[in-house]
């Protein structure tokens, strides 16, 4: 999805919690396919405080954004074509990073 239509997706949902309720978004988190915002959308209909979605949301964005750190460093040491050990301690590394 683009970030327009991202953007205008929420924005659809603004108007439509505003317009029927928070509780009106539970249909929607159960039909989205996207395990992130499906959470997001759940949580919102359950009535979660703002800043708990925006905590527990933010602790999957950085665990995913880690897990595709590791996915980046490792192709690249293939690419360089590291030895096995140089390339774990790479790897480690980036885990630990974060």
């Amino acid at each position: 999805m683009s970030e327009q239509a991202l953007i205008q997706m929420i924005l659809s949902l603004a108007s439509e919690a505003r317009r029927d309720g928070l509780l009106a978004l539970a249909p929607r988190a159960d039909t989205e396919s996207d395990p992130f915002l499906r959470k997001g959308l759940q949580m919102l209909a359950e009535g979660t405080a703002p800043s708990l979605i925006r905590a527990a949301l933010e602790v999957d964005a950085l665990r995913d954004a880690l897990l595709k750190a590791i996915v980046i460093e490792g192709l690249a040491g293939i690419s360089d074509g590291l030895n096995l050990s140089i390339l774990q301690a790479n790897l480690r590394r980036v885990a630990m990073g974060f």
